[in-house]
């Protein structure tokens, strides 16, 4: 059985018990990660109406909120192939950098040895540099993330059509920050020449 958003093998069912439908290990991750968002936001819309009860009812704090999240500071942690040293990485999505750093460890093995090269460094640039916001970081790698997922099928089952609007987006990113500008220009021809 295949995934109901895309060719690969299923393997979870999701939704209700009457409409079920097939996902794959990636689309599955997908599907959790908006679930946490979701989830997220929902807890701080409902911690705001916690405190605006409060202040109405001149008894602030009595009903539970739920914890504040605070982003976790990892240091010196080395994945397979992406070295994280004092980077604040509760801001960057640690799913995505586990999922480049997986499909680099793949497209070595399988011998894309200069795709695999080009993905890891500029994603552990994005990692290191100092001039992107937090945002913005974790923008690039999540597209980085989707690109490395992208690269690790066979070449006539990539989709290049979604990916190089993807391309284009990392360039508008990075193209005023120097480091990575020159980066760029190095492995953008090998990361086109992928899809």
């Amino acid at each position: 059985m295949n995934c109901y958003q895309c060719p690969r093998p299923a393997m979870y069912l999701v939704g209700p018990e009457d409409a079920q439908v097939p996902l794959c290990l990636d689309c599955n991750l997908k599907h959790m990660q908006m679930i946490a968002m979701q989830n997220d936001m929902l807890e701080r819309q409902m911690n705001y109406l916690t405190d605006y009860m409060g202040v109405i009812t001149g008894l602030p704090g009595l009903v539970p909120k739920f914890p504040e999240r605070r982003n976790v500071v990892v240091e010196g942690v080395t994945l397979n192939n992406i070295k994280i040293d004092r980077s604040t990485i509760g801001v960057v999505n640690t799913g995505s950098i586990a999922t480049v750093d997986s499909a680099v460890s793949v497209l070595k093995q399988s011998g894309d040895s200069q795709l695999a090269t080009a993905i890891l460094a500029l994603s552990q640039a994005v990692l290191n540099t100092q001039s992107l916001d937090t945002d913005t970081k974790a923008k690039l790698i999540d597209i980085l993330s989707m690109l490395a997922t992208e690269a690790t099928a066979p070449k006539e089952r990539r989709r290049a059509a979604a990916i190089r609007p993807l391309l284009q987006e990392i360039a508008t990113y990075i193209e005023g920050v120097a480091g990575l500008a020159d980066l760029w220009n190095r492995v953008r021809p090998i990361l086109e020449a992928a899809f």
